[in-house]
C-alpha cells in the first residue's frame, strides 16, 4: 500500500495464484486486483492502471459526501469496503462504471439496491444522485 498525493493503490493480482498472501477480512477470502482510492484529481496513468482489470471497463464507487472514490477491482464491493474503513457512510455511496472505448458512464451496481433510499434497482434511479456522481466524475477524473 503506497499513499501519495491522494491516491492509495493495491496491486493485489498475484494474490489471485498465491492464497498465502490473500487478504482475510471477517473470515472470507478477498481477491483484489488494482483498486485506487481518489481523494485528488487522478492521473491519466492511474485511470489506465484501473482499466487493465476488466478490459478497459472501470468500476467506480463514489462518496457523494465527500467526493471520494475508488476506482478499478472487478467487484464494487471492494471499492465500497475500502470506502467505508476510510469513514464514509454507506448512504452515501453509489456505484457504476467508465467505458473507456466509448467514454459511457453507467449507473449500475449491487450496491446501488437500496429499498430504504427508494432505490429498488442495480440503476441509480434518482437523477439528482446521477447529476451529483457526473460531477464528481468530471472533476476527479475529467470524464
Amino acid at each position: 500500500m503506497s499513499k501519495s498525493l491522494g491516491l492509495r493503490c493495491y496491486d493485489t493480482r498475484r494474490e489471485l495464484h498465491d492464497p498465502a498472501i490473500r487478504l482475510r477480512r471477517s473470515e472470507k477470502w478477498y481477491n483484489l486486483n488494482m483498486l485506487l482510492l481518489i481523494t485528488k484529481k487522478a492521473a491519466k496513468e492511474d485511470l489506465e492502471k484501473a482499466g487493465k482489470d476488466l478490459d478497459g471497463y472501470i468500476k467506480f464507487v463514489i462518496d457523494l459526501a465527500s467526493g471520494d472514490l475508488t476506482i478499478g477491482g472487478e467487484r464494487h464491493v471492494d471499492g465500497e469496503r475500502e470506502l467505508l474503513e476510510n469513514g464514509s457512510n454507506q448512504k452515501d455511496l453509489w456505484g457504476g462504471g467508465y467505458d473507456s472505448r466509448t467514454e459511457a458512464i453507467d449507473f449500475d451496481s449491487m450496491i446501488n439496491i437500496r429499498p430504504k433510499d427508494n432505490n429498488f434497482s442495480r440503476e441509480v434511479m434518482n437523477i439528482d444522485v446521477r447529476e451529483k456522481i457526473k460531477l464528481i466524475l468530471k472533476e476527479k477524473l475529467n470524464w
